[in-house]
């Protein structure tokens, strides 16, 4: 049977999280490029969506009606030195897909980030000026407006974090193995964000996806915290110690690609559209919490052949 929803990047930390997500719904299948996956009850296929034939046979084999676009570089230091590699990957691959899809139906949902904005004064809304300060956040714009050509599509513009299925780690991630083994960690207390949960962003866009909504949309938390506050919430919510995580500033690391500091997401306009408020950081990192007591991650990290400490 023909999947109903075709995921990119499904090797990677939000499309696997998707992928697990949306399989209790739909009939789901996962493109990956070099990682390998396995996802009880989702097809996966390796492909390069650089190549144009091999996308586009793909794509006439499962005919999806919806395609999320995951697949993305988001390793921001190194692509700001490798600006032509992060261009193929961000953006000419997103022209393939699109090329590839141009006379099919398929609802098309393009997963964004907070780094279109400048970073210099939040709350952003979707109507403020995008400036991007790094390479990254210019080849996910440059994208953007790839994806905005075509009709019906859905743009979601976020910051995330959740259980990666490789043998990596996403921020919250990062803070829990460090405060599980007892280490001090330092946390930017000038770095604000809105970042949301994997699994309550997936659960936003099948809304999302029941409404037909279309555009441009800030997708994350309706709140934010500085990253120094989220290690501490994660501590204590975790039941670790919150005086392990200490406060940094980015002004003292050196990082290859300048990062904003205040990308704080206004998520009024998808509030409106959906009838109902976003979660808080508190509820995305409770709901975080929930998930590792049940397991949850230990059977993502399965397919990939990573590992997770114990608590």
């Amino acid at each position: 049977m023909d999947p109903h929803i075709l995921i990119t990047g499904v090797s990677g930390l939000l499309g696997s999280n998707l992928a697990w997500h949306f399989k209790e719904l739909r009939r789901v299948a996962g493109a990956y490029c070099t990682h390998s996956v396995a996802i009880p009850g989702v097809e996966t296929f390796g492909i390069n969506l650089l190549n144009y034939p091999e996308t586009r046979a793909l794509l006439l084999k499962l005919r999806p009606e919806v395609v999320i676009h995951c697949a993305s570089r988001t390793d921001v230091d190194r692509i700001e030195e490798e600006e032509e590699g992060g261009w193929q990957a961000n953006v000419l691959a997103t022209r393939v897909l699109l090329d590839a899809l141009r006379d099919l139906g398929a609802k098309f949902v393009h997963i964004s980030t907070d780094s279109v904005y400048s970073g210099l004064e939040g709350p952003y809304d979707e109507g403020m000026e995008t400036a991007p300060c790094n390479w990254y956040g210019k080849t996910k714009l440059d994208s953007e407006t790839l994806v905005s050509q075509r009709s019906g599509s859905l743009i979601l513009r976020t910051n995330l974090y959740g259980w990666n299925i490789q043998n990596k780690k996403s921020l919250a991630e990062w803070f829990l193995d460090r405060l599980q083994t007892g280490q001090p960690t330092m946390g930017f207390s000038d770095a604000q964000f809105s970042s949301i949960y994997t699994f309550l962003l997936a659960e936003i866009i099948e809304k999302c996806l029941k409404r037909n909504l279309i555009g441009i949309y800030n997708c994350a938390c309706r709140d934010s915290w500085s990253k120094y506050e989220f290690g501490r919430n994660i501590a204590a919510v975790f039941g670790l110690d919150p005086e392990k995580v200490l406060p940094a500033s980015l002004d003292d690391v050196d990082l290859k690609a300048k990062r904003g500091k205040d990308l704080r997401l206004d998520v009024t306009r998808l509030e409106n559209r959906l009838g109902e408020r976003l979660p808080t950081m508190s509820d995305s990192i409770g709901r975080l919490h929930q998930d590792w007591e049940t397991g949850i991650p230990r059977e993502i990290k399965k397919g990939g052949g990573g590992e997770i400490s114990a608590r």
